[in-house]
Parts: C-alpha cells; sequence; structure tokens
C-alpha cells in the first residue's frame, strides 16, 4: 500500500512483494546458509534497535521530563521533600 501511495523509490531498501524477478523461494535454496542467517540476523538486530529509539527513548525522556518537574514543582511551592 505504501508503494502506491509513496513516492517511487522510497522502499529502496525493502524488497517488492509484487516483483516479478524476486524470488524468495529460490534464494532460499540456492543461496548459502550463511548468506540466509546473515540476512536474518541484521533483520533482528535493526527491528530491535528501532523498537527500542522509537518506543524506549520517548518513553525514557518523558520520564527524565516528569522528575525534573516534580523537583521544580517541589521548589516552587516550598514543599518538604523529606521523607517524616
Amino acid at each position: 500500500m505504501i508503494r502506491r501511495v509513496g513516492r517511487p523509490g522510497i522502499l529502496w531498501f525493502l524488497r517488492d512483494p509484487d516483483d516479478p524477478n524476486d524470488h524468495f523461494i529460490r534464494d532460499l535454496v540456492t543461496k548459502p546458509m550463511y548468506n540466509l542467517v546473515r540476512a536474518i540476523f541484521t533483520s533482528v538486530a535493526l527491528h530491535s534497535f528501532l523498537i527500542f529509539v522509537n518506543l524506549m527513548l520517548p518513553l525514557q525522556v518523558i520520564q527524565l521530563i516528569q522528575d525534573r518537574g516534580t523537583k521544580y514543582y517541589a521548589i516552587l511551592f516550598n514543599i518538604n521533600t523529606r521523607p517524616i
């Protein structure tokens, strides 16, 4: 769907499933196992990195902002932050 809507060539790094010259099964049979394992490992590493950047990093930034905000709130309104 994105290939039809987006600009041509924007997803050059992904295989096009509609490409008649691309043979997935033949690649599995003819390519060496090392290349296939390397491609799977690279894919897992890339997707793990993207998940980390898109989920964990914003959550850490929000938590950091909230922690700083409570400190400023306590100073502004002279709230005792020490336990009794």
